[in-house]
């Protein structure tokens, strides 16, 4: 029968005795490989050294094709309040490369992802979803879009322009 006034750490602790032999496990012997039929493992290629070169220039000529295929667009560039909007962009921390190009709901959710926004609040702040408001608003670039965004959601307001302020 068991000591009623034995507590937990009065318990003696289970382990395994010593005296127990161990097994020894049984492995297989690896086969070796013959010397001559694989290069030495400092030899062998790495999965990076099989891909072929990247082509800086080609991928440069890629990258100014589609620059001038924005620009081609003709998004409107002249608002208002463009202070106000890049202010927005500026206080969320969301960099825009290039302002000529278009706005598309993927591009759109990855930036306000990378900001800590998620779809279910932007599509409250803006009363619909974004392909919806794209369409609504057409011809938008995509700094323009994600400043009208952070606009409505109102965490990101320029210092200055905060509401009371004015």
């Amino acid at each position: 029968m068991a000591d009623a006034t034995a507590t937990p750490t009065t318990i003696r602790p289970r382990y395994i005795r010593v005296e127990m032999p161990v097994r020894p496990r049984r492995v297989p012997q690896a086969p070796t490989p013959l010397p001559t039929s694989e290069r030495p493992f400092s030899a062998r290629e790495t999965a990076a050294a099989r891909l072929p070169a990247p082509d800086h220039a080609k991928a440069y000529a890629a990258q100014q094709a589609k620059r001038q295929h924005w620009a081609s667009l003709n998004l409107r560039q002249e608002w208002a309040d463009t202070a106000f909007m890049r202010g927005h962009l500026k206080v969320a921390g969301v960099r825009v490369a290039a302002s000529t190009e278009p706005a598309t709901v993927s591009r759109i959710k990855a930036k306000l992802r990378a900001v800590g926004v998620q779809s279910s609040e932007v599509q409250e702040a803006i009363g619909m979803p974004l392909g919806r408001f794209l369409k609504v608003n057409p011809g938008l670039p995509l700094w323009a879009a994600l400043a009208l965004v952070l606009e409505s959601i109102g965490r990101f307001t320029p210092e200055g322009f905060a509401r009371g302020a004015v």
